[in-house]
């Protein structure tokens, strides 16, 4: 037997249709970590006036006029910064200038920060931190090496990768090889 409640039944009419849902709001971001905001503040009170904090997340970075590099390196070693990672450079040749890197870092503890100072590319000097940082020796030759930047007063400062009579400076981005066949990427 059926179910009288069942026989005549008719399908509920469909819902209307309703207007898309707005877009969730972004979440907000992370509260920042606090030992990269103690960092900062210190880093900050080694460094005064001499540098600005870049916003950037990531490591925690300071930008520096390229004469007080020398001096942001002693402060920075005598706080406990005893160890360069590594000296590089950013070629930007659409400003004209060169962004010259240092990764430092403590082994008591592990923090790290990075300096940079921007150099003119047509005259592509800063002085040296290999009086500081002694491992800044082969790091700043190789920035020689590939960028072309001179670090005056280094104490050896030639090529350390290429030969001597290399021509040109291959990280450069204006850098165009001659000797290999080499396609030549637009970026």
């Amino acid at each position: 037997m059926s179910d009288p409640n069942t026989q005549d039944a008719k399908p509920a009419p469909a819902a209307p249709p309703t207007a898309a849902a707005a877009p969730a709001a972004p979440a907000p971001p992370p509260p920042p970590d606090p030992a990269i905001v103690a960092l900062r503040e210190e880093v900050g009170r080694i460094l005064g006036d001499a540098a600005s904090a870049d916003p950037a997340p990531g490591v925690p970075a300071w930008r520096v006029d390229a004469a007080g590099v020398p001096d942001a390196a002693r402060r920075l070693r005598a706080a406990g910064f005893d160890y360069l990672i590594f000296v590089t450079a950013v070629d930007r040749p659409a400003d004209g200038k060169f962004e010259v890197t240092y990764l430092v870092s403590r082994f008591d503890d592990g923090r790290q920060l990075v300096l940079v100072a921007d150099i003119p590319r047509e005259t592509p000097q800063i002085d040296t931190v290999c009086g500081v940082w002694a491992g800044a020796d082969w790091h700043e030759r190789e920035t020689f090496d590939m960028f072309g930047i001179v670090f005056r007063g280094h104490p050896f400062l030639r090529r350390i990768l290429l030969d001597e009579d290399w021509p040109g400076h291959p990280l450069r981005k204006d850098y165009v090889d001659t000797l290999h066949d080499v396609v030549k990427r637009p970026y």
